[in-house]
């Protein structure tokens, strides 16, 4: 029974996303893609189930996709890359739990679209 397993799968779920953390020198970019790359396969293979354990979900609802949308900021074409790829995996398979997340996404990916208006800032970067 899956249900079962969860504290295991709670602790992995966690160790991966904390390596995802950009602001942990710890981790090198390299590091970083594999666990990216890990973390797309769980949303690709049971993103749908991860949503119906309140742990797995509380996981991916705050630290995940905060340190996936800090990533996808990011200088380095692979981490940019495959954090988008990562990013749309995740919507993709937790739809329902993450309506608030895909709107700050889509806020935040139109803003930088956008082009900057004379003697404007983008809203999403602070000055300094």
């Amino acid at each position: 029974m899956l249900s079962d397993g969860v504290p295991s799968l709670v602790e992995l779920l966690r160790v991966i996303i904390n390596i995802l953390d950009p602001n942990e020198r710890v981790h090198t970019d390299s590091t970083r893609l594999l666990a990216l790359g890990i973390l797309n396969t769980i949303f690709e293979v049971s993103g749908a189930r991860i949503g119906d354990f309140p742990t797995l979900r509380g996981l991916v609802l705050d630290h995940g996709c905060k340190y996936l949308f800090q990533l996808a900021r990011s200088d380095n074409p692979a981490i940019l890359h495959l954090s988008l790829r990562t990013i749309a995996t995740m919507f993709t398979g937790m739809r329902a739990h993450l309506k608030l997340q895909q709107e700050l996404f889509l806020a935040f990916t139109l803003d930088r679209l956008a082009p900057p208006a004379a003697g404007k800032t983008p809203k999403l970067q602070s000055t300094p």
